[in-house]
């Protein structure tokens, strides 16, 4: 048996049939009925806005850029996190005033954040006074909070990471 023909996934892309159906209305609308059906499965709760979403970028290609955007931040709107902006308002003072050894060791690590940061953004200047995080500084400071905030969301930390870090967003962020 010969295996140095198999793959994994099929290749679709190669079969002028599978090409002609997905290009037609009919195959737009399967493809999108079998995305909604594969993510009823993930547990994923939003599934109708995403959909929703999805048809729009495959109902309007030119506008797939803009209709992400908008989906994108309509994600962010809705929360995919655990934590709230709301206790944050909530328990910053207190977070900033207690004298808890676990409050403690939050701040340090808040601390430690914000001294690292600046750190590297002045070291990484110094080194190469021309890259593209220099001429493009406001792009990379969102794209560098964008990345904190999947990391912080998604990766499993420590609460006390967790929690200096989003304190270390909500400070970067204004």
């Amino acid at each position: 048996m010969n295996l140095s023909a198999f793959t994994l996934v099929p290749r679709f892309d190669r079969s002028r049939w599978c090409v002609d159906f997905t290009q037609s209305i009919l195959g737009k609308f399967s493809l999108l009925l079998i995305f909604t059906i594969l993510l009823f499965f993930t547990g994923y709760g939003h599934i109708p806005i995403a959909a929703l979403f999805v048809a729009a970028m495959v109902l309007m290609p030119r506008q797939r850029r803009y209709i992400l955007v908008i989906a994108s931040l309509g994600y962010l709107a809705i929360g995919f996190t655990p934590f709230h902006w709301q206790a944050i308002t909530k328990e910053l003072p207190t977070f900033l005033t207690s004298t808890a050894p676990e409050s403690l060791i939050s701040k340090f690590f808040c601390a430690a954040a914000v001294l690292l940061f600046c750190w590297g953004w002045t070291a990484a200047s110094r080194k190469r006074n021309t890259g593209f995080y220099l001429r493009r500084p406001i792009l990379t400071l969102i794209c560098v909070f964008l990345a904190l905030l999947v990391v912080l969301s998604y990766l499993p930390l420590p609460e006390y990471i967790v929690a200096s870090g989003w304190v270390f967003l909500v400070i970067l962020s204004r």
